[in-house]
């Protein structure tokens, strides 16, 4: 039996990204919150916190220095973490 590829759920375009980019959801997960974090771990900016009722947020990245970055995208039982590569 061939194991089964898990389908991503969620994208980020463009990867890397200058001045904004877009967070897209392929499933029907309720994510409720939507943190950013930089590469130490400390907070940057809560990008979304209740009922997320789209498959698309976009997220203004003009005022972030370059670096790498971590969005931390919860929902009632899943806790995902994706990388984010600024550049200028």
């Amino acid at each position: 039996m061939e194991p089964i590829a898990e389908e991503r759920v969620i994208k980020i375009v463009p990867n890397p990204a200058s001045n904004s980019f877009s967070i897209e959801f392929s499933s029907g997960i309720n994510y409720n919150r939507i943190l950013l974090y930089d590469a130490q771990g400390n907070l940057i900016k809560k990008i979304f916190d209740g009922s997320l009722q789209t498959k698309v947020i976009s997220v203004d990245a003009s005022d972030l220095p370059v670096g790498n970055y971590f969005l931390r995208i919860e929902s009632e039982n899943r806790i995902s973490i994706e990388k984010v590569l600024i550049i200028k």
